[in-house]
């Protein structure tokens, strides 16, 4: 039994668990163009109410419309990212016109879709 305080207050143990919600944004720097087969850098901002998620504590996963693409694997955002985490020359597409890449936030190993999705269009030239 927990003690009571002041007015008849009961105190209560609680846990406080960093996650993915639908308030959140994904944010892509990208460059605009890329040669196909040459790799680039992308950095992803995990943004809550436009402002960087500094204790975000949750994996992304990587598409492309390119079907020939080259990408990360999937990255596990921590608290020590601070809301941010560059991909160094880790995205690779190979098909000339304009691709998208993208990424989502999910929950758990079946890869259950948090609803916070970001992505960058990029023309990707011979």
């Amino acid at each position: 039994m927990l003690p009571k305080w002041g007015l008849g207050i009961a105190l209560t143990a609680w846990t406080m668990v960093s996650c993915a919600t639908p308030h959140a944004t994904l944010q892509f720097t990208a460059p605009a163009n890329v040669k196909a087969g040459a790799p680039f850098t992308v950095t992803v901002n995990v943004l809550y109410q436009g402002k960087l998620d500094t204790v975000i504590n949750s994996p992304i996963h990587f598409t492309s419309s390119d079907p020939a693409a080259t990408l990360p694997g999937n990255y596990y955002f921590t608290a020590s990212d601070a809301g941010s985490h560059t991909f160094t020359n880790a995205f690779l597409l190979a098909t000339p016109g304009s691709q998208t890449i993208s990424g989502y936030i999910y929950f758990d190993s079946s890869m259950t879709k948090s609803g916070i999705n970001g992505g960058a269009t990029i023309t990707v030239s011979p």
